[in-house]
């Protein structure tokens, strides 16, 4: 019996093309059609069968028809079902008949047919970009690192100390010892506001005939001791009135403990000049903190491995602790706090500078001094700036879409030297570190250069984050677009084999999903997670 041809086809401009690296996603199917029936068309009713990914035999001479790049059909006779195509080529038949070759278009045929299962996601637009969430490595090009700003926590200013078995103020000596910071020390601690004081001090001392009794002369930072530890003596000598601080450890946290300073050191959460959209760019290796000690010491910290009470990222202040203990040239150390989850994490502290000895006459001092180098600068290095190298190594087997890979090879790979400021390190500089009032703590906040913050954010914004988890795909949650880039992706459908192939090879090589047609393509719009 024949079947009377209700065949339906139109031919239609649409912004995409044949590659599949951008589609249109819609709410239903219904929105789908309305679309497509929007566009500008020309149409043939009353047409034979046609079949999927053949000719269709079009009543029209080819130049006019060969401005449209799409088709759809709808076999009333068998189905309701739309079916959309690419136009591949057009050949002339004659005056009044085209051959139009056509490749199904598979996901905007199938898109409604899909079932998509857990797969491994090389990259995505995240819906979840909260400072610290997405960390995984990009191995991108960061460029040459700038200071956006500084911090200091200075340690300059000092008492002279001196240690000594004889007090001449009293005329006693000193039997025993005492317990400061959990040290035992066989002598007296006196500090002094001034040099006089310490000249007086010590002409007392030798006009009595106990120099030999001064062990050290040596700087000690104002607020190792707190003014309860501290007894005030005014002594007179030669007619002159002297004075200096007795220090008498009264507390048991303080004989027993070393002494703890707790200070808080904003994060950089906004860059001079440049405003990102993508907030991965406020963490390592785009934004962090150097902290150096100015003698060759420093370390790498990364903002978003500092965690608040309750286990999140710190967004407002980020605590350290500077913990020390007398003793000649005093020792210390900067202990950063909540970080990585240790709560004084310190197997990444950062040393103090040592305070330098000074000399005074009959100084049977100085030959210890010369001989045990008490200023040498140790060479403590983060195992932060040591895992650079692992950082710009490390990359989970798989392809890369052509397209992000290639861009991305135009950005440049990462590199460990753009990491690091010139700080040249190990030197013996002690004391000239002390004179020139930088005995401290630096906290330089680096970041990435605004033109090199462009490119990232930029390059982000099209193809959102290496992720590398095996998850279903976000092909929503973005205001305009979402990026999908799978490796072997797990995709269901009833369905014929080869579209669901040509599917999930879309996803492996990577695609963008936007969501308005009427910002198709467009990058500038915003992308905000909704």
């Amino acid at each position: 019996m024949a079947i009377t041809p209700q065949t339906e086809i139109r031919l239609l401009k649409v912004p995409f093309g044949l590659d599949n690296r951008n589609q249109l996603t819609f709410n239903s199917k219904q929105a789908q059609t309305d679309y497509f029936l929007s566009l500008a068309h020309t149409t043939a009713d009353n047409c034979t069968y046609q079949r999927k990914d053949n000719i269709i035999r079009y009543p029209a001479l080819v130049d006019n028809v060969i401005n449209y790049n799409y088709v759809m059909y709808q076999n009333e006779a068998y189905s309701d079902k739309w079916f959309y195509a690419y136009i591949t080529s057009i050949d002339y038949v004659n005056d009044n008949l085209s051959n139009i070759h056509i490749s199904t278009d598979v996901f905007q045929t199938w898109q409604f047919d899909l079932d998509y299962k857990p797969s491994f996601i090389e990259r995505e637009h995240v819906n979840d970009d909260t400072i610290g969430a997405n960390t995984i490595p990009e191995n991108l090009d960061v460029g040459e690192v700038i200071e956006e700003s500084t911090d200091t926590y200075s340690l300059s200013n000092c008492y002279f100390g001196i240690l000594t078995t004889y007090d001449p103020s009293t005329g006693n000596d000193f039997e025993g010892v005492q317990e400061v910071n959990g040290n035992l020390f066989g002598y007296a601690i006196c500090l002094f506001d001034g040099v006089a004081n310490v000249e007086t001090f010590l002409k007392h001392t030798n006009h009595d005939g106990k120099i030999e009794s001064i062990l050290a002369l040596i700087l000690v930072p104002t607020n190792m001791f707190n003014s309860s530890n501290l007894h005030q003596i005014n002594a007179k000598y030669d007619n002159a009135t002297y004075n200096f601080y007795r220090v008498d450890i009264i507390t048991q946290d303080d004989a027993k403990n070393a002494k703890e300073v707790s200070f808080n050191i904003a994060p950089t959460r906004s860059f001079s000049g440049y405003t990102p959209k993508n907030n991965k760019l406020f963490c390592y290796p785009y934004n962090y903190l150097l902290v150096t000690n100015n003698i060759g010491n420093h370390n790498i910290y990364k903002y978003e491995n500092f965690l608040n009470s309750g286990g999140t990222v710190e967004t407002t202040n980020i605590l350290f602790n500077l913990q020390y203990a007398f003793s000649i040239g005093i020792s210390g150390r900067l202990i950063p706090r909540n970080y990585k989850k240790v709560d004084y994490n310190i197997d990444e502290s950062l040393p103090m500078a040592k305070y330098p000895t000074c000399t005074w006459a009959s100084d049977a001092f100085t030959n210890w001094l010369t001989d045990n180098a008490i200023n040498v600068a140790t060479q403590v290095i983060s195992g932060v700036a040591g895992g650079v190298t692992s950082l710009a190594t490390g990359n989970i087997a798989g392809g890369i879409s052509l397209t992000a890979s290639t861009i991305g090879n135009l950005i440049g790979q990462f590199y460990e030297a753009s990491l690091l400021p010139s700080i040249e390190g190990g030197q013996n500089t002690g004391d000239v570190n002390f004179s020139a009032n930088k005995n401290n703590f630096k906290f330089i906040h680096l970041r990435a250069k605004n033109e090199y913050l462009k490119v990232l954010d930029n390059f982000f914004s099209m193809f959102g984050y290496k992720v590398n988890l095996v998850k279903t795909p976000n092909i929503t949650g973005r205001q305009n677009w979402n990026y999908v880039k799978t490796i072997d992706a797990n995709i269901e459908g009833d369905i014929p084999q080869d579209d669901l192939q040509t599917i999930k090879d879309i996803f492996n090589n990577g695609v963008t999903f936007w969501h308005n047609s009427n910002t198709f393509l467009d990058y500038t719009q915003s992308n905000n997670i909704v």
